[in-house]
């Protein structure tokens, strides 16, 4: 992920992302969807800036990794963690 951007949860449960430079705020930002049923209460980065997790008022939390869609074992199936394209 790049260095610049911002990470956003909302209450229509949804993750965005956009850049940290207003400038680049017309062009939108990248919204992940699908990972939550209520409202994304918290977002954070991972350490290395690779992944962004996400907590819901669903009481769930998802890891997403840019450029993967699919889980990393069949285990994630039934604890509400998986990976999606941003």
């Amino acid at each position: 992920m790049k260095d610049d951007l911002i990470a956003m949860g909302s209450s229509d449960a949804a993750v965005l992302l956009t850049s940290s430079d207003p400038a680049d705020w017309r062009k939108g930002a990248v919204v992940l969807r699908g990972g939550h049923s209520k409202e994304v209460s918290d977002v954070s980065f991972s350490f290395d800036g690779e992944e962004v997790c996400s907590i819901s008022d669903d009481m769930s939390a998802r890891v997403w990794r840019n450029g993967a869609g699919v889980l990393r074992d069949e285990r994630e199936k039934g604890c509400g963690y998986g990976w999606a394209e941003i």
